[in-house]
């Protein structure tokens, strides 16, 4: 399914950003801004089928912005993630809740796909995943305050559940899904390649 595929390729941006530094200034190619604003334009499309995509705007749209302002500053050298000052930390807490918010939705719309096609267990391979995603997230936000080698350690796994996730999402994406869609509610089109 198309959107499915969008979605996919909308985390693999997120995902695996390349940064290089030139000076104080860290050039970021192809910003994680994009992914957000690709995986937002897919779950558009999916929301007639799946109720937690209705919810998921705002947490794409808020992370597409601090993604689009902390690429531009570090365009200008002012880095943001690297700061140990209480507004950076505080604004990374915030976007890393957002962003747990945003996966949450995500992997509850996955379900809710499945679900509308009559697989509803096939969903869970997507919500078993969350709890890792918050322990992760959790354990590396105290980490960089205070351990430093467990930082690395959940960077790693948090890594590996990402590559989980994606290779779940990328067959998932690929199972033909039998649904029906009220024509009032969608263009049908928006399914198909």
């Amino acid at each position: 399914m198309k959107p499915l595929r969008d979605i996919f390729w909308g985390f693999i941006l997120l995902f695996f950003t390349i940064n290089f530094s030139v000076g104080l200034a860290k050039v970021v190619i192809l910003p994680p801004f994009v992914g957000y604003l690709m995986i937002l334009s897919a779950t558009g499309r999916l929301k007639p089928i799946a109720k937690h995509f209705r919810k998921i705007d705002f947490p794409l749209v808020a992370l597409s912005v601090f993604s689009l302002i902390t690429f531009v500053l570090s365009l200008m050298g002012i880095p943001i993630a690297n700061q140990v000052d209480p507004v950076s930390i505080l604004l990374i807490l915030i976007s890393d809740g957002i962003y747990l918010w945003m996966m949450y939705l995500m992997f509850y719309g996955l379900r809710d796909i499945a679900a509308a096609a009559g697989n509803a267990e096939y969903g869970t391979q997507f919500t078993d995943l969350f709890p890792f995603y918050v322990i992760f997230r959790v354990v590396i936000g105290i980490g960089l305050l205070i351990f430093p080698t467990l930082t690395i350690l959940a960077l790693i796994a948090s890594f590996i559940l990402h590559i989980v996730f994606l290779v779940r999402l990328s067959r998932f994406s690929k199972i033909p899904l039998e649904f029906t869609i009220d024509p009032d509610d969608v263009d049908p089109a928006s399914f198909i390649e």
